[in-house]
């Protein structure tokens, strides 16, 4: 599932990357030495390896998104969503999670109750993993989500990412250039079953190197290296998907949805 072969898009000379060892090089030498393909929320799949390892202090320097949490089975995030009350000494009820993290030193279970200790980062992490254990709810015609949709990010007319489903099974999904991600595009193929939208991710666009600066109204990463990740073993994702009426009294001329922990929107036809 880890990506083997990188493309380089813009160099003055356009050369094959490939990660060995986790780093990129090229055929000029090592591209950066400090670079490794898990750092700055490149690597999809590092949730799985945080639960496994019982790594928390991995999980208190990641900021959770659903791509990363598309990734993992109902365990899993069962694991990652217990990982946070484990962290304060939770005493688990069930068997199955003192078993689990009993397993990890840092495990040490005094307390009956830490929510006056969860901080509000981790607690919005909660309910977020809790939007992909949710069971399913009104079906949905798998016709209605061929469109583009916009991420929802304030106002009625601000939005975010666009994910643009396409009735050859196609998908693309595009960061705002405006947000802060190394990772700028994905692109692959969709099915949608039982609501749950499954993205079968084959590429990904990001950025390496660069340097953050600051523009008036956002951070942006000055002079980046774009490169195309080709996924060898394509990886899954999956979203569970929701009706949502919430916004509809901002603006009725969108239709909305619940995609993963995200709310979108698209204009009505």
């Amino acid at each position: 599932m880890k990506p083997i072969l990188l493309i380089i898009s813009f160099l003055s000379i356009f050369s094959t990357l490939f990660a060995q060892n986790g780093k990129l090089v090229t055929d000029q030498g090592e591209l950066d030495k400090s670079f490794n393909i898990s750092n700055d929320r490149l690597d999809p799949f590092i949730l799985q390896t945080v639960i496994a390892n019982g790594n928390i202090t991995a999980l208190n320097e990641i900021w959770l998104n659903d791509f990363q949490l598309g990734t993992l089975n109902p365990e899993q995030l069962k694991y990652l969503r217990n990982m946070y009350y484990a962290k304060y000494g939770y005493i688990f009820k069930t068997s199955e999670l003192t078993d689990f993290f009993s397993k990890y030193p840092w495990y040490n279970k005094k307390n009956k109750t830490v929510d006056n200790l969860l901080t509000k980062n981790e607690k919005y992490f909660i309910e977020k993993i809790k939007v992909f254990e949710e069971k399913i709810g009104d079906k949905i015609n798998a016709n209605d989500l061929l469109y583009e949709w916009h991420e929802f990010t304030g106002g009625a007319d601000q939005t975010g990412a666009i994910l643009d489903l396409q009735k050859d099974g196609s998908f693309s999904y595009i960061y705002n250039e405006h947000t802060l991600q190394r990772t700028t595009h994905y692109y692959g193929k969709f099915t949608f079953i039982n609501n749950k939208l499954i993205l079968n991710i084959s590429k990904q666009n990001l950025f390496l190197g660069g340097t953050y600066r600051e523009y008036p109204d956002y951070i942006f990463i000055s002079d980046p290296i774009p490169v195309n990740v080709i996924f060898n073993d394509n990886f899954i994702v999956s979203f569970p998907v929701s009706k949502f009426e919430g916004y509809k009294n901002l603006n009725h001329d969108y239709v909305w949805i619940r995609i993963g922990s995200t709310y979108y929107m698209r204009k009505r036809i």
